[in-house]
């Protein structure tokens, strides 16, 4: 909203009384967007004061989605794992259009053996991490031993397994390729990535399929993190913990 004003102000000037002017260097306009600033940082430390956030999935609805996809499949294997990590390393909305295949690391023992873990720690942006530009601790990705079909760690090796040599995209969710079929050799995957608008779709979609009403409630990708919140929370883990898990910059950041 502030750009579009300047811009408009920035036309009129010119428009009307041939005066060219830039607004981001005016001072008074400066004044101004540093009281804007100020104010949304104050109204932004208050939990009551913020808009409502994405509705958290109960442990029963969550399962439900990670069951609705077959990794027999390149749509299902993708979706699974996604599902799968967005509980997992508690990834905020937006983090899975940004995910990229080195920000996972196998842990190998002093034999070079795997151990069974794989680490995740991108340097995010300001869009993707918030005020942190970078995680101070690695997230842990652990072989699910009780459950494997709802391993994250056989998962993901399933996914990074599927890619072609001729893939050089380094975007860890990939087109699917329109002429895959169970009977063909075909290669699963293209070498684009999925659109954000695309995989900002995926947790509302699913949260439909298993018939939650997202029209009465909002359900976005944001919904699996508030989920981790909520089950980290009633498991009683410190504010001190649980801010080193989701990466929020402080604990007035969950109050919601």
């Amino acid at each position: 909203m502030w750009n579009v004003t300047a811009k408009l102000v920035q036309e009129k000037f010119f428009n009307e009384y041939q005066i060219s002017i830039n607004p981001f260097n005016d001072l008074c306009f400066k004044k101004a967007r540093n009281a804007r600033d100020s104010k949304r940082r104050e109204l932004q430390a208050q939990a009551d004061k913020r808009k409502v956030s994405s509705v958290a999935l109960t442990e029963e609805e969550l399962m439900k989605i990670k069951n609705l996809y077959l990794e027999e499949n390149p749509d299902g294997l993708q979706k699974k794992f996604f599902f799968l990590a967005s509980y997992e390393l508690a990834w905020r909305g937006g983090e899975a259009t940004n995910c990229l295949i080195k920000h996972f690391k196998y842990e190998t023992d002093n034999n070079g053996k795997r151990t069974g873990r794989i680490e995740y720690n991108p340097i995010f942006s300001k869009t993707a991490q918030g005020g942190n530009h970078r995680l101070e601790d690695s997230k842990w990705l652990t072989t699910n031993k009780a459950d494997l079909h709802m391993c994250p760690v056989r998962v993901l090796t399933l996914l990074l397994s599927k890619r072609t040599p001729n893939i050089t995209c380094e975007r860890l969710f990939l087109t699917v390729n329109p002429y895959w079929t169970k009977s063909s050799s075909s290669a699963w995957y293209k070498n684009t990535p999925i659109g954000r608008n695309e995989i900002n779709k995926w947790t509302k979609c699913a949260a439909e399929e298993i018939g939650i009403d997202t029209k009465r409630v909002k359900i976005t990708n944001h919904s699996t993190r508030s989920t981790v919140v909520s089950h980290l929370v009633k498991a009683g883990i410190s504010e001190h913990q649980l801010i080193k898990i989701t990466g929020h910059k402080n604990a007035t950041s969950l109050k919601p």
